[in-house]
C-alpha cells in the first residue's frame, strides 16, 4: 500500500496590540504547500520509480541555463516533462516542456 500525504507551512507572525496591557498575538496569514501529494514507496517501488534531481548550469549568458537529468530507470518512460518556478513562496509551478524525448534542454529568456 503506497502512503500518500500533504504537507504545507506557514510564517507566524507576531504583533503587538496597543492599549492597556500591550498584547502579543501570534498569526499565520498564508499557508504554503505543494500541488501534489508526497508518496511513501516500498524499497523496491522507489528504486524503480527514482530519477536523480535536474542539473543545471549557465549557457554563455546569464539568462539562459542548461538543466540535465538522468533517464528513467523504468522501462515505461517514453518522454519527460520539465517544469520550473521562481524561488518565491507559493509561486506556482510552470510547465516550460511537455514532451521531451530526451534529458537535456536548454532553457532561454529567463
Amino acid at each position: 500500500k503506497v502512503m500518500v500525504f500533504f504537507f504545507r507551512v506557514g510564517a507566524i507572525t507576531t504583533t503587538t496590540t496597543s492599549g492597556d496591557d500591550d498584547k502579543e498575538e501570534e498569526s499565520i496569514k498564508e499557508w504554503i504547500e505543494h500541488a501534489e501529494p508526497f508518496r511513501l514507496f516500498s524499497k523496491d517501488e522507489e528504486e524503480q520509480q527514482q530519477m536523480d534531481a535536474p542539473k543545471v548550469v549557465l549557457a554563455g549568458s546569464h539568462q539562459a541555463v542548461i538543466v540535465s537529468w538522468s533517464s528513467a530507470s523504468t522501462t515505461r518512460t517514453t518522454k519527460y516533462e520539465l517544469q520550473m518556478r521562481e524561488n518565491q513562496g507559493g509561486t506556482p509551478w510552470n510547465t516550460i516542456a511537455s514532451s521531451l524525448s530526451g534529458t537535456e534542454v536548454r532553457k532561454k529568456n529567463l
